[in-house]
């Protein structure tokens, strides 16, 4: 099982759009996954085709309730895909949690229940570093940093990764950063310059790039992923491939993980 992250401190460079799709392509492929809305806007869970106000018991409630177990808020969606929604409570998380205990850990230990039953978790955080980033980080292996290939997005990259680093000295964990580039438009010279750029920062830790499309915004709109909108379009083949990409380089790891722990079991 995985559990990633899909952050940028900086709005607008897909967070949400790639979590919806990457969620939605995972469990065309016969994956169970668990989508997450860490972000007080909810723009996850109005994608998914919810009413955030209409929703009784959301991810903030698992965070603050101690009673409340992970169960109790996920809500199914389709086959092989279920969520835990968010809506405008979880704004005043930050406050609420200030001086709490283990307030950095909370979703972690909630997740631990339902981990099992899940092949991916995907975690949409908020375009900040606040306390539902840090939950995010200190519960997950992987993060997925949507860039998008416009002038100096890799400015807000270097600040995020700090704050990850600083999470995994603090916690002593163990979380891989992975870059996915968004909003690539290839006729660009200037957009193929700042993919460079990308590619050779995280190295071999790159996805193929996303592709620019309106059709992602129609999908939004409608309450759908955009591989249920129009599976023709370049946005869905980009997000049918980045699954793809997922599941061979992460299952390929998990593969390897637990031949180690055979190794070492019977060594």
């Amino acid at each position: 099982m995985n559990i990633i992250s899909i952050a940028n401190q900086k709005g607008g460079t897909g967070k949400t759009t790639t979590c919806t799709n990457l969620a939605a392509g995972l469990a065309h492929f016969k994956r169970k996954v668990l989508a997450i809305d860490l972000d007080s806007q909810a723009n996850l869970t109005s994608h998914f085709g919810l009413v955030p106000f209409d929703i009784e018991l959301t991810v903030y409630d698992l965070i603050m309730n101690s009673n409340i177990e992970a169960q109790s808020v996920i809500r199914p969606l389709k086959k092989n895909l279920d969520l835990i929604p968010s809506n405008l409570n979880l704004a005043s998380l930050d406050i609420e949690l200030a001086g709490a205990v283990n307030r950095d850990q909370r979703l972690r230990r909630k997740l631990k229940d339902v981990s099992n039953h899940y092949d991916y978790i995907l975690i949409d955080c908020p375009p900040a570093l606040s306390f539902s980033t840090i939950n995010a980080f200190t519960a997950c292996d992987v993060l997925m940093v949507c860039v998008q290939t416009h002038m100096f997005s890799l400015t807000a990259v270097e600040k995020l990764l700090q704050t990850v680093n600083e999470v995994i000295d603090q916690y002593d964990l163990s979380i891989a950063a992975y870059a996915l580039p968004t909003m690539y438009e290839k006729q660009s010279n200037a957009h193929k310059s700042i993919l460079k750029k990308i590619t050779e920062y995280f190295g071999p830790l790159t996805f193929s790039p996303i592709h620019k499309n309106v059709r992602c915004i129609d999908a939004s709109i409608a309450g759908v992923p955009v591989i249920e909108m129009d599976r023709a379009c370049s946005a869905s083949i980009d997000y049918l491939r980045l699954a793809k990409e997922v599941i061979r380089e992460f299952e390929k790891e998990e593969t390897r993980r637990a031949i180690r722990k055979e190794f070492n079991q019977n060594d």
